[in-house]
C-alpha cells in the first residue's frame, strides 16, 4: 500500500495547474449561459424599442385626430381606437390593448400598451414585453369668420340649382356649428349677389331712409311710395316697393374698396322699356316675386338679391336664410362686387363692423365664393311680360350702372370688353384678399360654365386644393361639405 507524503501531494497538484487541456471548454461552457442572456435580451429589447416607437406614432396621430374633432357627436374613444389600430395593424410583431383617451380642459390625452411575446428572454422564464406610449395634444379652438358670397343670379333657377345650392350651404352652416345652437368662436355671414348687392342700411350707418334718387316721386304725388327701407324678409318677398336695400359701387379709388365707409348712392332702377313699371301706380305695376315672373318682373329693385346677412354665430339664424335664398333675374352676374362686399363683412371697419381685427391671433377668415357661371353684363334680348328690349342703352341696370362709356365705374359701351374688365378686378380682388390672409375657398358650379372662368376662379383660390369644380348639384353638396369639414378641423391648433 502506497503512502502518500505530503511531498508527493504536492507535486500531483503541480502537475495539475500545469496541465490546461479542456479548460478552455469548461469556461466557455461556464459563460455561455449570460453570453446567450445578454445576446437574446438585446434582441428581444431592441424589438421592443421599435415597438415603443411604432406605437408611439400610432398613438400620437390618434391623438392629433382627436384634437382635431370638433364634432361633438364623435366618441373620441372611437376615434382614438381606429387611429391607433390603423396605424398599429394586427399584422405587425405583437398586439395592441388598454387604449384610452380622454379630454380634460382641452387637452387631450391618449396612451396605448403593445405587448409581443419574447424570441430569447422566453428561455429565461421571461415570456413576453409590454411597452406603453402616451401624447397629449393642447388642443386650442380657432375662433372662425366666414363669408360665404354665393351666386344668385337668375341662372340659378333652371333645374331647380337654387334649391341645391340652399341644401348645399345648409349643410356647411350644420358642419362648421356641429350641434352648437350658438358658437362663441364661430361666425358666418351670407352674401348673396347678382347684378348688384343689397347691404341694405348698413351702407348708410343703419339709416333706412337713404337719399331718394332724383327721378323718384314727389310725396305730393299720387300713390306715392316712400323711398326708405322695404326688406324682403327671409325669402317671403314683400311688396318691392320702395327701398330694398341695393346700392351703386362707388367710384375711383373707392371702387370695390374697404378703406371708406361712405360714398354709397341708394341704387333703384328708373322705369324704362325693358322694366316697365308706373311710378304714379307702383302698387299697381310692380311684379317683385322672382319665382313668379322672372324676367317679366318690372320695379325700382329689379334684380336686387336678398339682403346681406352679417357675421353671426346662430346657428338658427343662418339656416333660415339659406332655406330663404332665391333666384333673382337680370342685370347679370358682377362677382367682382360680391368679392368685394365678402371681404367688407369681414373687416372690422363700417360699413359692418362684426369681423374681429385682421390678423388677430387664433382668429381665422375665409371666404367661400361659388358661381354657377360666366361674369357678364346683361341685356334683356327680348319681350317679357310688360318688359320690351331696350335699344337706347347697352344693358340692363346693375349695381355698376348702365353699361357705358361714361360711366366711370365701366368705362366703355362694349359688352365683351366691360366683361373682361369684371374678371380683371375679381382677379385682382383674390390677390388682395389673399395677401390680406383670407383663406379663399372657390366653387364654380354646372356643367356649362367654361374652361376661362375655371382658371378664373382656381386661380382667385388661396391654392388649387381649395378651388371645387362641381359639375353637377351632387358634386356642388359634396363640394361645400368638404370645405366646411376643412374649415372645421383648421379651428383646431394643435
Amino acid at each position: 500500500m502506497r503512502r502518500y507524503t505530503p511531498t508527493w501531494i504536492g507535486r500531483i497538484l503541480r502537475r495539475l495547474r500545469r496541465d490546461t487541456r479542456g479548460v478552455t471548454v469548461i469556461v466557455f461552457g461556464l459563460l455561455m449561459a449570460p453570453l446567450f442572456l445578454a445576446l437574446g435580451g438585446a434582441v428581444d429589447l431592441g424589438v421592443a424599442y421599435y415597438l415603443k416607437n411604432r406605437l408611439g406614432y400610432a398613438v400620437d396621430a390618434a391623438a392629433l385626430a382627436v384634437g382635431s374633432t370638433v364634432d361633438e357627436a364623435v366618441d373620441i374613444m372611437d376615434r382614438a381606437r381606429d387611429f391607433v389600430i390603423a396605424n398599429y395593424p394586427d399584422d405587425t410583431i405583437g398586439h395592441v390593448h388598454d387604449i384610452v383617451a380622454f379630454e380634460v380642459d382641452n387637452v387631450v390625452t391618449v396612451s396605448a400598451k403593445a405587448t409581443f411575446d419574447t424570441f430569447f428572454m422566453k428561455l429565461f422564464s421571461l415570456e413576453e414585453l409590454t411597452v406603453y406610449a402616451e401624447s397629449e395634444v393642447i388642443r386650442a379652438i380657432k375662433g372662425l369668420e366666414v363669408a360665404m358670397v354665393l351666386d344668385n343670379t337668375g341662372s340659378m333657377r333652371g333645374n331647380n340649382n337654387i334649391g341645391a345650392l340652399r341644401d348645399a350651404s345648409e349643410d356647411f352652416v350644420k358642419i362648421l356649428f356641429g350641434s352648437e345652437t350658438v358658437h362663441p368662436k364661430l361666425f358666418v355671414s351670407i352674401v348673396p349677389y347678382a347684378a348688384s348687392v343689397n347691404p341694405g342700411p348698413e351702407a348708410f350707418g343703419g339709416h333706412t331712409s337713404p337719399t331718394a334718387p332724383a327721378w323718384w316721386p314727389e310725396e305730393s304725388d299720387p300713390n306715392y311710395v316712400p323711398f326708405e327701407w322695404n326688406p324682403d324678409d327671409g325669402g317671403s318677398f314683400a311688396d318691392g316697393l320702395g327701398w330694398k336695400g341695393c346700392v351703386m359701387e362707388r367710384t375711383g379709388s373707392d371702387l370695390l374698396g374697404d378703406d371708406d365707409p361712405a360714398g354709397w348712392e341708394a341704387w333703384a332702377w328708373e322705369p324704362d322699356p325693358s322694366n316697365d313699371y308706373d311710378l304714379e301706380d307702383m302698387e299697381g305695376t310692380v311684379r317683385y316675386n322672382p319665382s313668379t315672373y322672372q324676367n317679366s318682373g318690372t320695379g325700382p329693385n329689379l334684380g336686387c338679391p336678398s339682403p346681406i346677412i352679417p357675421l353671426t354665430n346662430k346657428k338658427g339664424d343662418l339656416i333660415d336664410v339659406v332655406r330663404g335664398l332665391d333666384a333673382w333675374h337680370r342685370g347679370g352676374t358682377m362677382a367682382d362686387i360680391g368679392l368685394a362686399w365678402g371681404r367688407r363683412v369681414l373687416s372690422p371697419e363700417p360699413p359692418f363692423t362684426e369681423g374681429q381685427p385682421w390678423n388677430k391671433e387664433l382668429w381665422e377668415k375665409a371666404i367661400v365664393m361659388m358661381t354657377d357661371g360666366v361674369n357678364q353684363f346683361y341685356k334683356l334680348p327680348n319681350d317679357a311680360g310688360p318688359n320690351e328690349e331696350y335699344e337706347d342703352v347697352n344693358s340692363d341696370y346693375t349695381g355698376i350702372g348702365w353699361l357705358s362709356s361714361d360711366n366711370p365705374r365701366i368705362g366703355t359701351n362694349n359688352m365683351g370688353a366691360a366683361n373682361d374688365t369684371i374678371d380683371d378686378r375679381m382677379a385682382a380682388m383674390c390677390e388682395e384678399l389673399k395677401q390680406k390672409g383670407i383663406i379663399v375657398y372657390t366653387v364654380t358650379f354646372s356643367s356649362g360654365i367654361d374652361q376661362a372662368t375655371k382658371d378664373l376662379y382656381r386661380n382667385c383660390a388661396t391654392d388649387p386644393t381649395k378651388w371645387f369644380d362641381s359639375p353637377t348639384q351632387a358634386d356642388l353638396k359634396a363640394s361645400f361639405k368638404a370645405i366646411a369639414v376643412e374649415l372645421s378641423n383648421l379651428r383646431v391648433s394643435r
